[in-house]
């Protein structure tokens, strides 16, 4: 009896940490999804997309996930792109 219990406890701290994986996962996919149409995007857009990118990079790094060195590359690679963009759309519009 002891170890059925055991194991329903294992069993939903694995699932509360695959849902708090997926949480992050989720938010990546929404944000790098987002660099397709990046350009045409409004520099509040980019700015809060940025803002969303650090967010999920912290949450990220706080992950055991082995994949988290490859999501967190490529997010920053992402927040560069939307800042980078900002960037040049705020420098455009004071000409």
């Amino acid at each position: 009896m002891k170890r059925w219990g055991w194991g329903v406890l294992v069993g939903l701290l694995l699932t509360a940490t695959l849902v708090q994986a997926e949480s992050w996962k989720d938010d990546f996919d929404r944000l790098c999804g987002q660099t397709a149409v990046a350009e045409g995007l409004t520099v509040s857009e980019l700015d809060s997309l940025t803002a969303a990118c650090d967010r999920v990079i912290r949450d990220i790094e706080k992950s055991d996930s082995v994949e988290k060195k490859v999501y967190l590359f490529r997010l920053k690679k992402c927040r560069n792109l939307f800042s980078y963009l900002a960037e040049v759309k705020k420098s455009q519009s004071e000409k």
